[in-house]
């Protein structure tokens, strides 16, 4: 099998760099394929939660009808002055 590798900058927190450089030599393994895995799986991890979404049912309530006429922007400007 023939896999295609391309280089890349990243800008990490100095601090994230040190634990993932720590991580890495734990586990005798190399930087890049260290964070190769933690991007494989956190994207992996992005797409199962949002397959979860469900749609939720939010409460309505009747309000009574409109006391203006949103299109009229004359009556707009005179309930926005008389508040």
């Amino acid at each position: 099998m023939i896999v295609h590798m391309k280089r890349t900058t990243l800008v990490l927190d100095e601090q994230r760099l040190s634990q993932l450089k720590q991580l890495a030599a734990k586990e005798e393994r190399t930087l890049s394929d260290l964070v190769d895995e933690i991007l494989r799986t956190g994207i992996a991890q992005r797409k199962a939660s949002k397959k979860r979404i469900t749609n939720y049912s939010l409460p309505s309530y009747p309000m009574g009808g409109a006391l203006v006429n949103v299109a009229d922007r004359d009556q707009l400007e005179e309930q926005m002055r008389d508040r």
